[in-house]
């Protein structure tokens, strides 16, 4: 179906076919699971249920997310993304080991394109950016480099972040320094002055 609007045509169809691709990205244990429809299992941490209710009452809003495995960080990542998609916004999500292996190959093949660069970041849209365990990529000064640069164009930008971490903040920190003693409080820095960033931490 094609909806002719003011000297534009924009075709339903295709609108749907992103809609549908994006929410195949979603990996098969989350698939199914909503915003709407989730429910807390407490046996995995007894602060589920606040964190989906804060996610509810703030889907636009950036997360840091910070605990123990299985306590419900990266699932929580996932249901902001489908929220995004399902909203008409753009969204990015992928591991930031990955996000680092795609910038390294890019930097040798040119059609090698990453999922999203800083230059994706820096536009009105509110685009939502979802960095899994971002304490799990080697800290090399590339990998820091090209972190900071995606976190800064966000910040900048105003974009909506969610990272996940099994490190607290003041070990992260630390963790992206080993290579670079700047980089880390830096990358720390930018988190916390994300737009109504909201700090979670559920050890």
């Amino acid at each position: 179906m094609i909806i002719e609007g003011r000297g534009a045509r924009q075709c339903v169809c295709l609108r749907e076919s992103i809609k549908r691709l994006a929410l195949a990205q979603i990996p098969p244990l989350y698939q199914g699971l909503s915003l709407a429809t989730v429910r807390p299992d407490t046996d995995r941490h007894a602060l589920q249920g606040d964190l989906f209710d804060a996610l509810r009452t703030a889907p636009e809003a950036s997360y840091l997310l910070f605990g123990r495995n299985g306590c419900g960080k990266t699932l929580a990542g996932w249901l902001l993304y489908r929220s995004a998609i399902e909203a008409g916004r753009s969204a990015t999500a992928l591991s930031c080991s990955d996000l680092v292996l795609q910038f390294r190959a890019w930097e040798f093949d040119p059609d090698k394109i990453p999922a999203v660069q800083p230059d994706d970041l820096k536009t009105g849209e509110r685009r939502l950016l979802f960095l899994d365990e971002i304490d799990k990529a080697r800290p090399t000064e590339f990998a820091g480099e090209t972190l900071f640069r995606l976190l800064d164009a966000a910040y900048t930008h105003r974009q909506q972040v969610v990272v996940t971490s099994n490190t607290p903040l003041n070990d992260l920190a630390a963790h992206w320094s080993r290579n670079n003693v700047s980089i880390g409080p830096s990358l720390v820095r930018r988190l916390m002055e994300m737009d109504a960033a909201l700090l979670v931490e559920m050890f």
